[in-house]
């Protein structure tokens, strides 16, 4: 068993906690009921920072940090993990200086479980990279931009409607067009890079991974991509798409851009209507394969749920692809 200090930054007082080997200590603080921010987990949003001053913490736990944050001792919690008989003393970290105040624009349903959500465009960014998102000083959540810094006046996030989800049951119900939120932001590197205009791209997602690609693609074509570009979007089911007809519109438009929703499961009678015309059944890794037999000379982005990601991450592998040319971004599942 290993031992715990925390130092909060106001006038609540130090707690001791116990912590068992190979528990991370954001886990162990929140077990023991304190109320550490976080939003992914995985070490990917930031939001769970804490800092140390008397020992050192595995280079894991620092990993996407700046330098300055380093030395000032900073570490993410949730990928700091416990040794057996270490004492830890950690106290809070003051983020506020990471983050920006944006107010909200606009607010709109995209399908039954996904809805939009634009704020003012507050910093630069790539399409594609992601932000995270403040209800307040413990909740956060992290979402990709479907919007382009350089033609948008705002950033735009799609969000999936959790029932009773800590943020987006709170952003749905509650936050409306003018109010402010704090965004902090923005990370990752699954982004479209202009560096050769001939490459053919391939972009594939599932659910709200379609987000980033919605931005990428917008991205490529603002930047006169010449190359081909294959957008393959999938879902369970027929009526969890959206953005179709936007969509569709976008490959009329261009050439060199070809569209595909792939959906798993047949249209049930209640869902048999003209609007799913443009919708194939099918399995989206093996219709990946008929779109492209070799993915060699691709550059790859992906995004979406991690099993999804990494299938087809190995597919276009497996298939010719270099591991530096597939760009991927897999979203993580909050049932809070």
């Amino acid at each position: 068993m290993a031992a715990l200090v925390f130092n909060p930054t106001d006038e609540s007082g130090e707690r001791h906690v116990d912590i068992d080997p190979g528990e991370s200590v954001l886990d162990a603080l929140l077990r023991a009921g304190i109320n550490v921010p976080y939003g992914c987990k995985s070490g990917i949003c930031q939001s769970c920072i804490l800092q140390t001053h008397d020992c050192t913490v595995p280079a894991i736990a620092q990993l996407g940090l700046r330098p300055q944050q380093v030395e000032q001792g900073q570490f993410l919690s949730c990928r700091c993990l416990a040794e057996a008989d270490h004492a830890l003393s950690v106290r809070s970290v003051d983020l506020s200086g990471q983050q920006h105040e944006a107010r909200v624009i606009e607010k709109s349903r995209l399908n039954d479980n996904v809805f939009r959500l634009r704020i003012e465009n507050c910093t630069t960014y790539h399409a594609g990279q992601f932000f995270t998102l403040w209800k307040d000083t413990h909740t956060a959540r992290s979402y990709s931009a479907a919007s382009l810094h350089s033609c948008d006046d705002y950033i735009e996030f799609h969000i999936k409607h959790i029932k009773g989800g800590a943020f987006s049951e709170w952003a749905w119900q509650t936050l409306l067009p003018g109010d402010t939120l704090q965004v902090q932001g923005p990370l990752g590197n699954c982004y479209y890079s202009g560096t050769d205009r001939d490459v053919p791209l391939f972009l594939s997602g599932i659910g709200t991974g379609l987000a980033p690609l919605m931005g990428i693609l917008r991205d490529a074509l603002y930047h006169s991509h010449r190359g081909p570009i294959i957008l393959l979007v999938g879902n369970n089911s027929h009526h969890g798409f959206y953005l179709l007809d936007e969509l569709s519109e976008l490959s009329q438009r261009h050439s060199n851009v070809s569209v595909y929703f792939i959906a798993q499961e047949a249209p049930t009678e209640t869902h048999k209507n003209p609007q799913y015309f443009d919708i194939q059944q099918a399995d989206i890794y093996l219709f990946a394969k008929t779109c492209i037999d070799n993915f060699s000379g691709h550059r790859i982005y992906l995004c979406g749920a991690p099993s999804f990601v990494q299938k087809m991450k190995k597919l276009c592998f497996i298939n010719g692809a270099k591991m530096s040319d597939i760009h991927a971004d897999a979203f993580l599942p909050f049932n809070t």
